[in-house]
């Protein structure tokens, strides 16, 4: 992957941790000093990391560091909505 990774604003991505799948909209890229992408994503059907969130913060964790503003291109992964979408209807069918 490069420092940029191809994915531009208005595409849909994923980010995967720790077996916690997200998906969401990029809405704004800048390249940082070091010369990688980060991107603030507009993410969709969020609740499951909302209350993540919020359990780490009611611990007293940073919220930045389980809810960054920004998220660098080598932790995201574009998703073609289309192939998604195929997915989605043939396991309905199962």
């Amino acid at each position: 992957m490069t420092k940029h990774g191809g994915i531009e604003t208005g595409d849909l991505v994923m980010n995967n941790h720790k077996g916690h799948i997200r998906y969401g909209t990029i809405i704004d890229k800048r390249i940082d000093e070091e010369g990688w992408a980060q991107f603030a994503i507009n993410w969709h059907a969020d609740e499951v990391h909302e209350k993540i969130v919020k359990w780490n913060v009611d611990l007293g964790s940073d919220r930045n560091r389980f809810d960054p503003k920004e998220y660098r291109t080598d932790t995201l992964h574009a998703v073609d909505a289309k192939h998604l979408e195929r997915v989605l209807k043939e396991h309905s069918a199962v």
